[in-house]
């Protein structure tokens, strides 16, 4: 299993960078699509759908959902595009503070209906939030692609190491605040590499790329916490099982849905 969960994560790796760092953006936004569609297809079944054929239908919604709103990129702010799910992020940062039950539960047709909707917002944004950064330049995608693997792996270590106070002990019992704080120092490293390797010297884009870089790790974490809540309450270990070793695509871009979008927003609002 570790073999197997070892050469997925170099293939998985090997496909990312070579899209980010490709000069043509098509490979990239293809790769993005393919994100998209899977995770749609996973999303569905832990918003009640069961039948194969709606769920490809609704995956496809997605998708279209997704390059509809890239198309108003040029139209519209990228801040104003990327407000609503924002706004969703900080009010279920708010919800998880109160400890919402992760009981499993029957789905009905209006929490189905309203995952369903959350899908699409948080999907296509997280698309729209990745092909911008792509835009703007690869070696910051790739950095901000990096902040919720360093929080991870800072989470992971410090947290095996003196974590004792739970995070989220009814949602992912192997989370601890020290976990957190350690991953969150992680980041705050860098964040200060990055800011000597891309060279930034405008006062104002720096505290932009501070405060972007630690807003993004702490809903790193939320976007993580989120997707444990949403598969405990459909009974799903993981969201699928495309990725041998690693469960399904959600499994793996689930903090990502927070932390793209999130930095993005904070970065463009300030700088």
């Amino acid at each position: 299993m570790l073999k197997t969960r070892i050469i997925t994560a170099l293939i998985l790796g090997a496909l990312v960078i070579s899209a980010v760092f490709h000069p043509s953006h098509i490979f990239f936004s293809l790769l993005v699509s393919a994100f998209v569609l899977f995770g749609a297809w996973e999303w569905s079944v832990l918003a009640g759908l069961k039948l194969p054929f709606l769920r490809l239908i609704y995956a496809m919604s997605v998708l279209l959902a997704t390059l509809g709103l890239t198309s108003l990129e040029g139209l519209f702010p990228i801040t104003l595009l990327l407000l609503p799910v924002n706004i969703f992020w900080v009010f279920t940062f708010l919800w998880l503070i109160f400890g919402p039950s992760p009981e499993v539960q029957k789905i009905t047709i209006f929490q189905g209906t309203i995952r369903l909707f959350l899908g699409y917002l948080l999907l296509a944004s997280a698309a729209l939030g990745l092909l911008t950064l792509k835009q703007e330049s690869a070696g910051l995608l790739m950095y901000v692609l990096g902040i919720a693997w360093v929080a991870d792996i800072g989470a992971f270590f410090t947290g095996r190491q003196w974590g004792h106070v739970k995070l989220a002990p009814t949602l992912s019992p192997g989370k601890s605040w020290e976990g957190a704080v350690g991953g969150i120092v992680l980041v705050g490293l860098y964040a200060s590499s990055a800011v000597a390797l891309f060279e930034l010297a405008d006062t104002q884009v720096i505290v932009a790329f501070v405060i972007a870089t630690f807003t993004s790790a702490v809903f790193s974490i939320i976007g993580d916490l989120y997707e444990s809540y949403i598969k405990r309450k459909a009974n799903k270990k993981d969201s699928g099982t495309l990725l041998p070793g690693h469960g399904g695509v959600l499994d793996r871009i689930d903090s990502m849905l927070a932390s793209v979008p999130v930095f993005v927003f904070v970065f463009y609002l300030i700088k």
